[in-house]
């Protein structure tokens, strides 16, 4: 599914779908999954469905979620800056 034409809402919802972190963080949706597999980013499964809480993830991309190992995994927003879609 291409993530170019889905737009986030304002506010953000409480929880978020795969595509719309992958908006956010200007990610392929392929590339969060990968991150949800090596547990480097914060989710919630509810059965099947991969759910991510849109404060965790704010907070996560701010360096302030706790990740198993600190060193990795996080992303500062100057990181994201600097990408383009």
């Amino acid at each position: 599914m291409s993530t170019k034409n889905i737009q986030l809402p304002d506010p953000l919802p409480k929880f978020l779908t795969v595509q719309e972190v992958a908006v956010l963080l200007r990610l392929a949706p392929r590339t969060v999954y990968n991150m949800v597999h090596q547990r480097r980013i914060p989710f919630r499964k509810a059965g099947k469905l991969l759910l991510f809480e849109s404060r965790e993830i704010e907070d996560w991309t701010k360096g302030g979620a706790a990740a198993e190992d600190p060193s990795e995994g996080l992303f500062s927003v100057g990181d994201f800056a600097a990408r383009r879609i």
